[in-house]
């Protein structure tokens, strides 16, 4: 059987995995979700990042 290394399928639904990993401080985060919108998961999981790490990580930062 054919395996796509990030596509997780179970019974449930498939898993699609995105995550970050922050160079300046070797710090890696991931966010599991079910969207098949590749592009709006990524902004999402981006958005998500930086509202609960990022922002806290980079107090100069104005912004994303």
């Amino acid at each position: 059987m054919p395996v796509n290394i990030h596509d997780f399928v179970s019974e449930e639904g498939k898993a699609i995995p995105y995550g970050v990993y922050d160079v300046e401080r070797n710090v890696g985060w991931a966010n599991v979700g079910q969207d098949h919108e590749t592009a709006a998961f990524a902004v999402e999981s981006l958005r998500r990042w930086w509202r609960g790490d990022g922002v806290v990580a980079y107090l100069d930062a104005d912004q994303l």
